[in-house]
């Protein structure tokens, strides 16, 4: 507010114009074009999950998982 009140009288900028600066706002405009391009160039590739249910005769339901949530290749899904 102090930067924007000084150039404002030095430089005669009307009084509704906003001059912004901070030590912040150049790294914080970094990241969000970081992710931006992250998001632009963003390709998706397709993925398999694994889901196993076992039901007794007795009518017991089990159900097993598994920790790594996708596959990006199909073969290892169909032999497990």
């Amino acid at each position: 507010r102090f930067q924007t009140l000084r150039l404002q009288r030095l430089f005669g900028f009307d009084s509704k114009q906003v001059i912004s600066y901070g030590s912040c706002q150049f790294p914080t405009l970094g990241f969000i074009v970081e992710r931006y391009l992250q998001r632009v160039n963003f390709i998706s590739e397709p993925f398999w999950k694994i889901a196993v249910e076992h039901q007794t005769e007795a009518g017991e339901f089990c159900e097993f998982t598994w920790e790594r949530n996708r596959l990006f290749e199909h073969q290892p899904c169909l032999v497990i």
